[in-house]
Parts: structure tokens; sequence; C-alpha cells
């Protein structure tokens, strides 16, 4: 039988992580987009693995959520353009989560792989952009987090 009480605990726990992240003042809203979209991508690929893995959370669910975090980030570093440099880590970690359906359909848990191919092509060209068309913080801030 399907585990409906785990699919319940799941949003509920996802539900409080929100709330919690979304009140603390602290946090970056970069930092909350991308703690609650990893929640949001364990409950999504929960409820379809419960519900007997139709495949839409790896076809279709995760790679949009993706393509989400990418243009909030992005949308967030040209407004507050001052500041971007908080927001690029989360612009490398978004990029780097991208790959991960694309091990998925390498394993065969994705059988549609358009989004997926779509969420890695605009996080990995978002990404380059940020780098080369910022300026010499850009250099500099990678150096700084990555000692290249």
């Amino acid at each position: 039988g399907r585990w409906w009480s785990v699919i319940t605990i799941a949003g509920i726990a996802y539900a409080a992580m929100t709330v919690r992240f979304s009140l603390l003042r602290n946090s970056n809203l970069a930092g909350k987009i991308f703690r609650q979209s990893l929640g949001a991508i364990a409950v999504l690929v929960l409820i379809d693995w419960n519900l007997g893995y139709e495949g839409w959370a790896f076809n279709y669910a995760v790679p949009s959520l993706l393509l989400f975090d990418v243009a909030a980030v992005g949308g967030l570093m040209t407004v507050n353009r001052l500041n971007w440099q908080s927001y690029f880590m989360y612009q490398i970690a978004i990029t780097v989560l991208s790959f991960i359906p694309l091990i998925f359909w390498k394993i065969g848990w994705t059988r549609h792989p358009l989004l997926t191919v779509l969420s890695v092509v605009i996080s990995v060209a978002a990404l380059l952009a940020t780098v080369l068309l910022g300026d010499r913080s850009v250099k500099r801030e990678l150096r700084r987090r990555f000692h290249v």
C-alpha cells in the first residue's frame, strides 16, 4: 500500500522548515530560496516514489524548480548589484545541483530529459554570464572562495 502518513509528515516538515527559514532575519533571500528548494525537491521525490513512481518528479518537477531557482537568484543579483557576492555562492550551488538530474537520466530515472538538459544549460549559462560579464570582483570572489 501507499504510505500516506509519510507524505503528510513530509509536507508538515516542509511547511515547518519554510516558516522557520522565512522568519529568520539574518538569512539572505537566496539562502532561503535554496533551502526551501532542497526541501521541496525532497518532498516532491518522496511523493512521486510513494505514489508508485510515475517519474514526474525527476522528469518535470525537479528541473522546473531548478529553473525557478536560477531565475530567482539571477533576479536577486540583478536587483541588488552592489551586493551580488551574497548570492554568487548560491548560484554556484544551484548550478552544481542542476547536474544531479543528469545522473538520474543516465541511470534511467528520467525518461523525458528536455527540462533536465534545459535546466543544466541555463544554470551553466547564467553562471558563465556572471563570471564573464562581471567585473574584477567576480574573479576576486572566486579566488577568495576557492583559492584558485
